[in-house]
């Protein structure tokens, strides 16, 4: 069964018991082929990665307040990025943990907030899930 849900533990996850190396080598295609995808359909659309209504007045609001805000997310770093930018959250200056530092989602949220500077006792974490 899988246990994590994020973009390279499914891809790591449907090839079985493939060697590591493998793995590594049909996840960077997987990614490659998933980010071409993305930037097509922001081509034929530009609205189509919409941030959420409130979302990035809620960011600015924070980080006015003196929050630190950090990116924590199961999909890769190059495929988020074009959602990000796309949806015009200022990620480029923020830290960030993806499924390219790790596979576990747990992993990735701790990464988050170590780049953040703080401990998950001092960490808010608010997902996009519906």
């Amino acid at each position: 069964s899988l246990e994590e849900v994020t973009a390279r533990a499914l891809v790591h996850h449907a090839l079985g018991d493939c060697p590591h190396a493998e793995k590594e080598r049909v996840e960077a295609g997987v990614q490659a082929s998933y980010e071409r995808r993305l930037q097509a359909a922001l081509a034929r659309d530009p609205g189509a990665f919409r941030a959420s209504p409130g979302a990035l007045a809620l960011m600015e609001r924070l980080r006015r307040d003196g929050h630190r805000l950090a990116i924590a997310t199961g999909d890769w770093k190059p495929t988020v990025s074009v959602k990000l930018s796309a949806a015009g959250v200022p990620f480029r200056t923020m830290p960030m943990a993806t499924s390219s530092d790790d596979a576990s989602r747990a992993a990735i949220i701790q990464l988050a907030a170590q780049r953040a500077g703080e401990s998950l006792e001092n960490a808010v974490y608010v997902g996009d899930g519906a």
